[in-house]
């Protein structure tokens, strides 16, 4: 069996080798490839899968994208060809749920305000949405959800505890919360259109006090009408890390928004090699064959040493309110990973040339805060770093 798979995805060697004879492609040169005897194709988000390269490969029988998204394929065609496809849905889930996290915590401890006098609403509730959720509850956020498809599906199966415990609210309450954070897809679906949910009415409802925070699709906020909407008075503050038209987006919006990054808030380590590791699954599950490898046995080990300051820090018996308590929190998680970084990265280089795809592919390693182990005696901090993903080295019943 050969198999074709996109370079840029990690441990390829190491999950595919035994399967079949594997042969690599870097980014933007799949056709120039002898594709007339591939029979399995492992892609990012960077290529796109249609007619044009499906008719180069006549024996293509499974295709998967390392991502969660597959924008890029053409279902219809895939399928008309008799060709099983899949994706790597939740792969960086986590990943991204952590860069919502910094954010958030970044522009609380800049601004003063705690977490538990806030309301957040988060719109989208799948992979990305429900992690979102619960780290921002353990933060003390009060948390709502925007998610009309999903409420329309319980409602139909008459599912009434999730429908209350999850806490659905309509659009009018989300433009209200003192946080939004959209992880919804881009749906152009008239019973449900995301497409530019975010245009020149909505974004009037908004206002200083606020934070709006994309890290699910581009399109979801009109970046015209965004925007004009911050060259006016009390605008809230904005962290893009989708954008419209990428990669040629609205340059002249990156000095008016807090953070600014180039579509990489799913970009560690772990999101990228669970990408490789869902599609080596998928792939042995369609060969009907075991699938022997893990993660955790590729992953390099992470070293980094706790302040002794912040550890007793963490270890007192803290309450929600206490605002050193969520400086702590937020100093911890910078050193796994630090959002200004990236921030400062996407302005230096965009302020120079369009150089939003080279971001992407220069992107650095970046880990997520399970690669980080942390002695917590305080329960409460167990339950917080635990919910924000964090391994707690003397947590019995993670080990046992």
């Amino acid at each position: 069996m050969k198999i074709l798979i996109d370079k840029a995805m990690p441990y390829y060697l190491d999950y595919f080798s035994e399967l079949g004879e594997v042969a690599a492609f870097a980014e933007g040169h799949l056709l120039e490839q002898d594709l007339s005897q591939v029979e399995v194709l492992l892609v990012r988000s960077t290529t796109k899968i249609d007619n044009t390269v499906l008719t180069h490969m006549p024996k293509l029988k499974f295709v998967g994208t390392a991502t969660a998204g597959y924008d890029h394929f053409d279902i219809k065609a895939i399928e008309a060809a008799g060709v099983y496809w899949c994706s790597a849905a939740g792969c960086n889930a986590i990943a991204v749920t952590q860069y919502a996290v910094l954010a958030v915590l970044t522009i609380a401890c800049e601004q003063g305000f705690l977490l538990a006098d806030k309301k957040i609403a988060i719109v989208g509730h799948g992979n990305v949405g429900r992690r979102v959720k619960e780290a921002m509850s353990v933060l003390g956020a009060n948390v709502v959800i925007y998610d009309p498809p999903q409420v329309d599906k319980l409602t139909a199966r008459a599912i009434e505890n999730s429908l209350s415990d999850t806490n659905y609210v309509n659009f009018d309450e989300v433009l209200s919360a003192d946080i939004i954070c959209i992880h919804a897809p881009l749906n152009s679906d008239p019973a449900y259109p995301s497409q530019h949910l975010f245009n020149t009415r909505t974004l009037a409802q908004l206002n200083s006090n606020q934070i709006l925070i994309n890290a699910g699709r581009g399109g979801v906020v009109d970046n015209t009408a965004l925007l004009t909407r911050l060259t006016l008075p009390n605008a809230p503050s904005i962290v893009l890390d989708v954008w419209e038209n990428e990669p040629f987006i609205k340059r002249d919006l990156i000095p008016l928004v807090r953070f600014a990054t180039a579509h990489i808030a799913g970009h560690s380590l772990e999101g990228k090699a669970k990408g490789t590791h869902i599609l080596y699954e998928r792939l042995c599950e369609y060969i009907q064959t075991p699938a022997k490898i893990s993660v955790e046995s590729l992953l390099p080990a992470f070293t980094c040493d706790i302040p002794p300051s912040l550890q007793a820090q963490l270890n007192k018996q803290t309450l929600r309110s206490d605002i050193d308590y969520q400086t702590a929190i937020l100093a911890l998680c910078k050193l796994v990973y630090n959002i200004e970084n990236d921030d400062s990265v996407f302005r230096q280089h965009m302020s120079q040339s369009d150089s939003f795809k080279v971001i992407r592919q220069d992107y650095p390693i970046r880990r997520e805060f399970s690669a980080l182990a942390i002695e917590a005696s305080n329960k409460y901090t167990q339950e917080c770093l635990r919910g924000l993903g964090f391994i707690i080295s003397n947590d019995s019943e993670y080990f046992n």
